[in-house]
This record gives structure tokens, sequence and C-alpha cells, in this order.
């Protein structure tokens, strides 16, 4: 073979597998797939978000995220009571049944306090706001970008981790290569990757511009057993968020 011969050859190996994407650089692509008009972040969005428990319980959470002020608050009926939680600033309100006089016993019985209220607008506001999330303070976007499977599709590894004050879980985030669209991700709760949860996603749904995807399947890390599924009965822009 000459090498003239062995020079094409070469070439057309390497021309077939395209240079990845820096982790940025993906992160950007990812994020104007979803979110194409730059809004979201800017956006008071309600939810109604049905989640289905592996045992075979349902419940039905309203809840409107303020992207721009992380304001929050959610409504929910469980157990026979209608509990609401309202996170405002460094406030917090909490309600049973309409009231607020409700005791601190009862209160803990129903698992209703400010830090849950504050957990709870941190988990609906971060997974359904991804992955315009990704852009937090705080998070870190590793710059290496890997081919991975995920779901028997060939996928793209977005890794990030975030200040040890915001979480210490490392996320993977499963974008496919084509499109940029998010599939999934998983995140890990230790440095060796052996315990942790994978989110398989389904359906899409628009919410005011954005492409909100609707279903997420949850599955814990070692094993596979599933725990649940929330899906997106409706979602939409109220309007622009307060500052």
């Amino acid at each position: 073979m000459t090498g003239l011969m062995i020079s094409l050859l070469l070439l057309a190996v390497t021309t077939q597998v395209p240079a990845l994407p820096s982790g940025p650089a993906l992160l950007a692509k990812t994020i104007a797939y979803h979110d194409p008009d730059g809004s979201w972040m800017e956006q008071r969005v309600e939810f109604s978000i049905e989640t289905g428990y592996a045992d075979g319980r349902t419940l039905v959470r309203l809840a409107t995220v303020d992207y721009a002020s992380a304001a929050y608050r959610d409504r929910v009926e469980e157990g026979g009571r209608v509990l609401e939680q309202e996170v405002r600033g460094d406030s917090c309100r909490l309600s049973v049944d309409g009231s607020e006089e409700a005791d601190a016993a009862l209160l803990d019985e129903l698992g209703l306090s400010c830090e849950s209220a504050r957990r709870r607008r941190d988990y609906v506001s971060y997974l359904w706001g991804l992955p315009m999330k990704l852009k937090d303070p705080g998070a870190h976007v590793a710059d290496e970008v890997h081919h991975a499977r995920f779901q028997d599709r060939d996928v793209l590894d977005l890794t990030v981790d975030y200040d040890p004050e915001v979480g210490t879980d490392v996320w993977h985030m499963y974008i496919d290569p084509a499109t940029a669209r998010l599939v999934g991700y998983a995140f890990y709760k230790t440095p060796a990757e052996e315990n942790g949860e994978y989110i398989v996603l389904e359906v899409e749904r628009a919410v005011g511009t954005a492409r909100i995807p609707a279903k997420r399947h949850w599955y814990e890390i070692p094993g596979g057993a599933f725990l649940g599924t929330d899906t997106l009965l409706e979602g939409r822009v109220l309007g622009a968020g307060a500052r």
C-alpha cells in the first residue's frame, strides 16, 4: 500500500468520528434546544405534576416556581388533607386544610416545615428547570464530554458537580448527540458512583416557548428497582418573575 493510500485511509477513519464538544459548549446546545428564546429562568411557571409511586400510590401537586426570585408555593391533597406551603425570601407559610394555625405536633406528623418547604422548592425548580438550571451559581460543568450508552442508545455524557454548600451529588446528563435533547440523567451520592438514582425522560410538553420533558421514570442505583414516575399534566408560563 502506498503512502498516499495510507494517508487517505487514515483521513477517512478520522473524519468518521467528529470531535466532541466541550462541556460548556454542549450545555449551551442543550439549553438552546429546550429553551430556544432563553427566557425560562426569568419566568414564573405553574406545574401540575402527578407522582406515581412504586407501591401504587399517586398524588397530584400544583406548584408555582418563580425562577427569577426563587419564590415557590404548592398545594397537594394527601391523606385526606389539603397541604399548602410557600417560600418567599427568608419567610415561609404553611397551611393545613386552609388554616395556618396548625400546631407543631400536627405539622411534624404531616412532614411540614419551613426546611421541608425549601427542599421541595429546590427539588421542583431544579428538576423541572433542567437543563437550564445547570447555569446556576455553584454548578461546575466538566470540560470533557464522553460517549456513553443510556437505555440502549448512544448519548453524550455531560458531568456536573457542585460547590459543597450547594450539593454533594455528582450528576451525569445524557444528551442526544443529534438534537442536543436531554434524554435522561443520573446522580450519585458516593465518589465511587456506587449509589444513586437514574431517571429516564419521555415525551415533551411545550410550556411557553420551552420544551420540557413531561415524564420522568425513576430507578435505583444499584439494582435498577423502579421508584416512581413524575408526569407533567399541565404547565404554563404565568408571566415574568419578580426580582
